[in-house]
């Protein structure tokens, strides 16, 4: 894991698989998830190898 700030508070990064690249095409799709990984997406731009962990639970929750 990386950890970097962002606004002050850490962030935890891990690696982006097949699986949570998955979920993160899926929930793209919806204006409410879009908000929430805005943030993710403008990273991922410039690193897809990485994704805040913290989001993908939050995504997993809001999922289950």
């Amino acid at each position: 894991m990386k950890e970097v700030t962002y606004g002050g508070e850490k962030v935890y990064y891990v690696t982006l698989t097949p699986t949570l690249s998955k979920m993160v095409e899926t929930f793209e799709k919806t204006q409410k998830l879009y908000i929430l990984l805005q943030f993710n997406f403008c990273k991922l731009q410039n690193d897809d190898s990485l994704v805040p962990s913290a989001r993908i639970k939050s995504l997993a929750e809001l999922n289950g």
